[in-house]
């Protein structure tokens, strides 16, 4: 994983990031914790619903990009900076 510094030389703001990078990674995220979107859901007190929208890019909220990584026992700014990498690719 590239470090914040990388990312800003490269001119990557990890605060801009595309839905669908953040989407994709959180989903890969919770693949291996071995979690369904309905275990997820449970974890963090919301509806299996909320995770799948998230999940195909339908909805987005960073209170529950937050939510979610606490759930998933990753760091926020790990995931918008993972989002921000695969950018680049």
């Amino acid at each position: 994983m590239m470090s914040y510094n990388q990312t800003m030389k490269n001119n990557v703001d990890p605060f801009q990031s595309d839905h669908s990078s953040l989407t994709e990674v959180v989903t890969k995220l919770r693949e291996e914790e071995g979690l369904t979107q309905k275990a997820l859901a449970q974890k963090i007190g919301c509806l299996e619903s909320t995770i799948e929208k998230f999940e195909n890019g339908h909805t987005f909220s960073l209170i529950l990009l937050y939510q979610i990584c606490n759930g998933l026992n990753v760091s926020f700014m790990d995931v918008l900076r993972n989002s921000a990498y695969n950018q680049e690719e």
